[in-house]
């Protein structure tokens, strides 16, 4: 047996379990990338997860403000509508 070998092999199982935890406690809505992430060959370590789920949450934060914006146009051009060709 070789010590730095074994203290090598020790850090990446630790590693690992810090990622397994992480991914654990996340939010339900967070299921499909914690599979990716799980399936992802190399690897990522607790510092690259992190920074995978950070991204993900991201583009769904501007994903759903740029729905809830869309939204806001549409509602508006109605009123707009509405009120342009309203009764008389």
């Amino acid at each position: 047996m070789n010590c730095a070998t074994d203290l090598t092999e020790r850090k990446t199982k630790v590693d690992r379990f810090h990622v397994h935890l992480f991914l654990a406690v996340l939010d339900p809505e967070f299921d499909q990338v914690r599979g990716e992430i799980l399936c992802k060959d190399p690897k990522l370590d607790l510092h690259q997860t992190f920074s995978y789920v950070r991204r993900d949450s991201q583009q769904r934060m501007s994903m759903t403000g740029a729905q809830e914006a869309s939204v806001m146009v549409a509602q508006h051009q109605m009123e707009s509508h509405t009120f342009i060709g309203g009764s008389s």
